[in-house]
């Protein structure tokens, strides 16, 4: 399971309480009929439709806080073991799944970022940001961001602000899609370039972090604590020109 899966399904879909219980056991049917399918083993349409049936209810009844966009998530998770042995997809299994996950790192990490998010943006206007703080708060998420990893936390790039943020210092190596970005220093026409995706740029901060590792070295070692001259915020407004 990934964080930010999870962020996404709470903050973009419905709370199952709140959804059609018609609407609500289709979806369960086109989901638990692929868990089945990855669990080996498949069922007859009277049995999907009655245990289909069953887990809404559970939901309904125990698991009013768990959003529909969800399920996909905890089922997947649950038919490969990450909640403990497996005993079939069925109403039982199911409700053991929800359990594990609720209570899982995973989604408790998930439910503490959106309420820092949530708090952020309920603080009073702060001071403008000029490049200099913007640098050094970048650098500090950074050495956060390379603390987790050493405590085997998973590693996420949202808004890609630690990937722009090491190729502008020449730390990561861009991909072609991006050198017209930094060459032009970030005035392109919408369309002139491509970011690479965040799967791309987390293996790429990964394999950095990794060779830190080995190395003996923390990320904030090679990060300059002060703006290096010449440096220029990829964000709209900035520019050391």
């Amino acid at each position: 399971m990934k964080t930010q899966h999870i962020i996404a399904a709470i903050q973009q879909t419905p709370l199952c309480s709140k959804v059609d219980r018609a609407q609500l056991i289709n979806m369960l049917q086109v989901e638990i009929a692929r868990t089945a399918v990855r669990g080996g083993t498949t069922m007859s349409e009277n049995d999907l439709r009655f245990t289909c049936e069953e887990i809404a209810q559970l939901i309904n009844d125990d698991f009013g806080t768990i959003r529909i966009g969800e399920l996909p998530i905890i089922l997947r998770a649950g038919v490969y073991g990450k909640f403990g042995e497996s005993f079939g997809v069925n109403a039982v299994s199911v409700n053991k799944w929800i359990i594990g996950y609720v209570d899982s790192d995973c989604r408790k990490k998930a439910i503490q970022e959106i309420h820092r998010i949530s708090a952020e943006r309920q603080l009073p206007a702060k001071a403008p940001v000029t490049p200099q703080s913007e640098y050094a708060s970048i650098r500090k998420m950074l050495g956060e961001s390379y603390d987790g990893y050493l405590r085997g936390e998973e590693i996420c790039d949202l808004g890609c602000c630690r990937y722009k943020f090491l190729v502008q210092l020449g730390i990561l190596k861009p991909c072609n899609k991006f050198k017209a970005y930094i060459d032009r220093k970030g005035k392109v026409e919408k369309g002139e370039y491509e970011l690479p995706t965040e799967s791309e740029r987390v293996s790429d901060i990964t394999s950095l972090f990794d060779k830190l590792r080995v190395a003996g070295q923390h990320i904030l070692d090679i990060v300059p604590e002060q703006m290096v001259e010449g440096y220029w915020i990829m964000f709209p407004g900035y520019s050391s020109n």
